[in-house]
């Protein structure tokens, strides 16, 4: 299980992914420190088609891009260990 921890509109919010192929894809992604990828999956998740992604906006930070969306404070856990800050 992958868990993301964020703040949406101002209000704590998590989201668990348990599906096996996309926890694998998340996992795969995760060893090569792709933190631009985390984000706009997470935005994607989250309702895509209106979201500002990063791969879209590669002259903004991913600070920038989570602003445009109205997010703060994204951190990620694997499996129920520590959380790490994608954000």
């Amino acid at each position: 299980m992958i868990t993301f921890k964020f703040k949406l509109d101002g209000y704590e919010k998590e989201l668990s992914v348990q599906k096996p192929d996309s926890t694998q894809r998340l996992r795969d992604h995760y060893t090569v420190a792709s933190r631009s990828y985390f984000l706009d999956e997470l935005l994607l998740m989250l309702g895509g088609s209106g979201k500002q992604l990063s791969i879209n906006h590669s002259n903004r930070t991913l600070k920038q891009i989570a602003e445009l969306n109205n997010l703060s404070n994204v951190s990620i856990s694997f499996d129920n260990n520590p959380f790490k800050k994608i954000v």
